[in-house]
């Protein structure tokens, strides 16, 4: 069963360059990100060797391991009717939940969603580091609000993960 990271962003995401936002996620340390997210060190210089993101039928698929092996997929949701239903799942599960009234506040501003989707192997080599510095990318740049894997939510301040 696949895990999802998914980005509501408050910004229209528009034409999504793959050079630029390889280009701007390249410029972090991977080596402290693979440590904090418990991922082994020497899988960093493979994936970076190996990074391409490829455009597909619902957005991209970023490639970071040997040919053939699955890569992360990136959808990419802005339909009016897509995004609707994106939301409309998210507030019926917000009863409760830590934030949710700034959680339903930010759904109403959503113009696009992006679902990082990541196999169970994904979740323990640099897939995880990466799906989660893609995030980052549009929490940053299009004004998102991040569900991460474990169904907690972030956004991004100067930079970092602030958890809500």
């Amino acid at each position: 069963m696949p895990a999802w990271i998914s980005v509501y962003c408050t910004q229209a995401v528009g034409e999504i360059k793959p050079g630029q936002l390889l280009e701007d996620i390249r410029d972090n340390d991977f080596w402290t990100l693979a440590e904090q997210y418990d991922v082994d060190e020497d899988l960093v210089d493979p994936a970076l060797a190996q990074l391409r993101l490829v455009p597909d039928k619902s957005g991209f698929e970023l490639h970071y391991r040997a040919e053939g092996e699955r890569p992360l997929v990136i959808h990419y949701w802005a339909a009016p009717e897509r995004v609707e239903e994106e939301i409309d799942e998210v507030l019926e599960s917000l009863d409760g939940a830590a934030g949710a009234p700034r959680i339903a506040d930010h759904m109403q501003k959503v113009q696009a969603v992006i679902g990082i989707e990541m196999g169970a192997s994904q979740l323990t080599d640099m897939g995880v580091v990466l799906a989660y510095e893609i995030a980052r990318w549009f929490g940053s740049h299009r004004g998102g609000l991040i569900k991460g894997d474990d169904d907690n939510w972030s956004l991004i301040e100067d930079g970092g993960y602030v958890r809500l």
